[in-house]
């Protein structure tokens, strides 16, 4: 039981068996990994395990259509990922990507500074693929606990693959503000939550290269990527804040009431991205 307390186990060492979370330091919750659960199934051995039940699972149907106005670029990579979640396209890549020996996950990095679309994409994107998302923002997962941060970050990939394996489609994992964990890395000899955040790092790092599924990270860090994180997403895609012909566009969407030259005022007069990243809803 020292052990299983401490994470010296050999079943624990080995990625067997994993400890959850109690609240109280004697009260410990065992859980079997996939690691068992896909070695138990190669000896017949078959588990009976609750419906995963999560409080931040945002279903399709509850997600109101929007018309986002983006410039000519964004328009085009945003179709790109669209067409790839249709389901028989998703498919398909996934067959081709197994066939070939590469990597099955869908890596999707949206960055730009706030109130440029990023999140409302990721909306529209799952529902018109009918798609559940699977929604975690990291930054709550920077927990004060020492060793706390790093199986927050296990355990979000490990709720999304039991989650994928009860979901009749391949669900999006949505990780917003992931912004601190993909900047480049710090000198970790001055301050030990320096230390934590680049073991964060590794983990997600780790994660992301075995992921299988749908993944799309918000940031709003507008460049300082750490390289490694740089080549681990197959799509990136940058959300400028809206020139003077998007912003013409938004404000005709707004008021159609006005005149073009109106609009194309208007959008000389206010150029601040709040007061522009307008859609048809509001």
């Amino acid at each position: 039981m020292q052990g299983i307390y401490d994470g010296s186990n050999e079943l624990i060492r080995i990625g067997l068996i994993e400890i959850g979370e109690s609240l109280f330091i004697t009260d410990t919750q065992i859980r079997a990994t996939d690691n068992l659960v896909n070695l138990a199934k190669s000896c017949g051995i078959s588990f009976n395990s609750r419906a995963v039940r999560l409080n931040n699972i945002i279903h399709p149907s509850v997600i109101k259509s929007k018309r986002l106005i983006f410039n000519e670029n964004e328009v085009k990579q945003l179709q790109t990922i669209k067409e790839l979640l249709r389901y028989n396209n998703y498919e398909e890549f996934v067959k081709s990507a197994d066939r070939n020996n590469n990597p099955q996950g869908v890596t999707v990095l949206l960055y730009g500074n706030p109130g440029t679309g990023k999140t409302e994409s990721v909306l529209q994107l799952a529902r018109e693929s009918d798609r559940e998302i699977l929604k975690v923002d990291l930054s709550h997962s920077k927990s004060m606990w020492f060793g706390e941060s790093e199986k927050q970050i296990k355990k979000i990939f490990t709720d999304y693959r039991k989650f994928h394996c009860q979901s009749e489609r391949t669900p999006i994992l949505f990780i917003n503000e992931v912004d601190g964990l993909i900047s480049k890395r710090v000198d970790i000899s001055y301050h030990i939550s320096r230390q934590t955040e680049n073991t964060m790092q590794s983990i997600l790092l780790e994660e992301i290269e075995n992921f299988n599924g749908i993944l799309i990270a918000t940031t709003n860090n507008t460049g300082n990527f750490d390289r490694a994180f740089d080549r681990r997403f197959l799509f990136k895609i940058h959300f400028p804040d809206p020139d003077y012909e998007v912003r013409a566009k938004i404000w005709r969407d707004k008021r159609p009431d006005l005149s073009e030259a109106e609009c194309y005022r208007l959008s000389s007069e206010f150029k601040d991205r709040k007061s522009t990243r307008l859609n048809s809803s509001h």
